[in-house]
């Protein structure tokens, strides 16, 4: 049977590059942050500029009658 729950794996390298080239667009800001259980992570946060894209992209488009 399959599970309804799935897991993706992806390269580290490839997660990298995916990560820089966010970064270099102006999408994504990375930052170490405290999680809720006082450690450090990497957290990705989306900027402004990066929002915009993201509307713009995967938005549905309507057209005028």
């Amino acid at each position: 049977a399959v599970d309804s729950w799935y897991e993706t794996k992806m390269d580290e390298e490839i997660l990298q590059t995916i990560k820089v080239q966010l970064m270099a667009l102006g999408w994504i800001d990375v930052m170490a942050l405290q999680t809720v259980s006082k450690n450090m992570a990497l957290f990705w946060i989306i900027t402004d500029i990066g929002k915009r894209q993201m509307l713009q992209v995967r938005s549905v488009k309507t057209s005028v009658a």
